[in-house]
């Protein structure tokens, strides 16, 4: 008999545990997931905690924010290898379209502490 209420505790307490970690804080639903690193391009939930991607799944899943993201696109942030605008709005208005690293690979800045010191 103790045996069964041992394992009765013992279960409960690992369904509880799977519980707590269901949630996220934030989840963005039926989004078209695509990773071109690895040729990852389905409609899935993503389940998001501490900042990070936690989960990718088909399955209904919870969490403190929800969004519902069908009809967009949800992916790693792109690379523009050849920017022109490198200031701050030039760079706000990349962010908007996906960019989250713009780099101006042709020919740079001239000298390069005066620009630094200018993003300051």
């Amino acid at each position: 008999m103790k045996t069964r209420v041992f394992q009765a505790i013992a279960m409960l307490s690992i369904l509880a545990a799977c519980a707590g970690e269901s949630s996220y804080d934030l989840v963005l639903y039926g989004g078209r997931v695509m990773d071109p690193e690895t040729g990852l391009d389905s409609i899935l939930n993503i389940g998001v905690r501490d900042g990070k991607i936690a989960l990718l799944t088909d399955e209904q899943i919870s969490g403190d924010v929800e969004l519902d993201v069908s009809g967009l696109v949800v992916a790693p942030g792109f690379i523009d290898l050849h920017a022109h605008g490198q200031s701050p709005s030039d760079l706000a208005l990349k962010a908007q379209d996906g960019v989250t690293t713009a780099l101006e690979l042709e020919v740079g800045v001239y000298p390069v502490a005066e620009w630094y010191a200018t993003l300051e």
